[in-house]
């Protein structure tokens, strides 16, 4: 589910999709090699970061939403990004609660031995790289 979600991020920045569409956020996110957790609220904001992208949430369960607040404009550039694709508050990510609050999402040890952070750093270069 995280490559997927990563890849749908790599697609928004590249102007493939328009937004992305999330279940609980407050759902966890596990690394089965450390003792690593962080909510997919977090994990999908630190993932727009690594495109040069931040997105602040606002509103609560079903009405919640992410929205464009910033762009790194020479980070998208160093990535290849033309940051003429997105716009400042811009809906990018839409929660459809219907999943039950306190559900876990475990990467697995073979999936990564990276911190989060890390991993994802490698994980959206990598989209990036295959969506072009």
């Amino acid at each position: 589910m995280i490559l997927l979600i990563v890849n749908q991020i790599a697609e928004i920045v590249l102007g493939i999709q328009s937004k992305l569409t999330l279940p609980n956020l407050d759902t966890w996110v596990s690394v089965a090699s450390a003792t690593e957790t962080i909510s997919l609220r977090e994990l999908t904001r630190l993932a727009f970061l690594e495109t040069g992208v931040e997105v602040e949430f606002s509103g609560k369960g079903a009405h919640e939403k992410g929205v464009v607040i910033d762009m790194d404009i020479d980070r998208m550039k160093v990535l290849g990004l033309n940051p003429d694709i997105l716009k400042f508050g811009q809906t990018v990510i839409k929660v459809n609660v219907l999943q039950e609050k306190g559900e876990w999402i475990t990467l697995n040890a073979e999936e990564t031995s990276k911190p989060i952070e890390m991993w994802l750093a490698d994980a959206v270069q990598s989209a990036l790289n295959l969506l072009r």
